[in-house]
């Protein structure tokens, strides 16, 4: 996980479908990119963040996701899991919630195998090596039901759940929109002092599902009451609009709004 560019990975995530778009905040964490220029004006820290340019190549999304699906698998004894931080922040839970809406079925395929996958990862929790001691064994447990050793891992857990819970039928190609939404959420969900990440999280919790046939949480955020966070809603929600419509039933799903 660790090879792959952050910024290459969100090109590649962006452009599945031939669009072209902007990284959302934190997308670039650790990325070994040349930042460019601040943009002046810009809030919620999104000067740091270059704009996408011509020259940064996409990675092959097949090859990828192969990739991704090979560091989800199970971890066997004795060697080391998985970094599911690292995982996360190179982008590629957000590339596995993006590839769920492409028109391939066999990549739609690929994305779900490697979300149930990081599920397991997520759900692990293991002795430390050599120790196979029923107090070793206590320990560890105890530091993955209060996630001392993951803090969002439970934000996760239900984020991934809500999504499943979503879908309709197996293999199932979700709105860009929706798919969308989900890759800049799990990126966001790694920064809870970022000005979205309250509404947001509110969301996920008030409904048991997700309706795919709209735009999530788009009046709210528009239409925000926020006195100090109003801007940086909006211009989320308004982003999120304009990296995922690629084709007209992109915008026929905006038309519901």
């Amino acid at each position: 996980m660790a090879l792959l560019d952050p910024l290459r990975t969100w090109t590649t995530l962006v452009n599945m479908d031939g669009n072209e778009g902007q990284p959302p905040e934190g997308a670039l964490h650790h990325s070994t990119s040349t930042p460019g220029p601040a943009t002046s004006g810009s809030t919620n820290g999104e000067a740091s963040l270059p704009r996408l340019h011509p020259s940064v190549e996409p990675y092959d999304p097949h090859t990828v996701l192969c990739c991704l699906a090979e560091a989800v698998r199970p971890t066997p004894k004795g060697q080391l899991h998985l970094d599911r931080r690292l995982f996360i922040s190179r982008n590629g839970m957000a590339f596995a919630f993006a590839a769920t809406s492409h028109r391939d079925g066999h990549i739609r395929g690929l994305g779900y195998a490697v979300l149930a996958g990081f599920h397991r990862h997520l759900m692990r929790w293991s002795p430390p090596d050599g120790d196979s001691s029923s107090r070793a064994r206590n320990e560890e447990k105890k530091r993955f039901l209060t996630g001392d050793d993951f803090n969002e891992r439970t934000l996760y857990l239900f984020a991934e759940q809500f999504f499943r819970d979503s879908l309709p039928e197996p293999n199932y190609r979700v709105p860009h929109v929706v798919a969308h939404f989900f890759a800049r959420l799990s990126k966001l969900m790694l920064s809870p002092g970022d000005a979205c990440f309250a509404p947001l999280m509110s969301f996920l919790a008030l409904k048991p599902q997700l309706r795919m046939d709209t735009v999530p949480e788009f009046l709210k955020m528009f239409f925000s009451s926020s006195t100090e966070n109003h801007k940086a809603e909006r211009q989320w929600v308004l982003k999120l609009c304009v990296e995922s419509t690629l084709e007209p039933k992109d915008y026929q799903t905006l038309c519901r709004v």
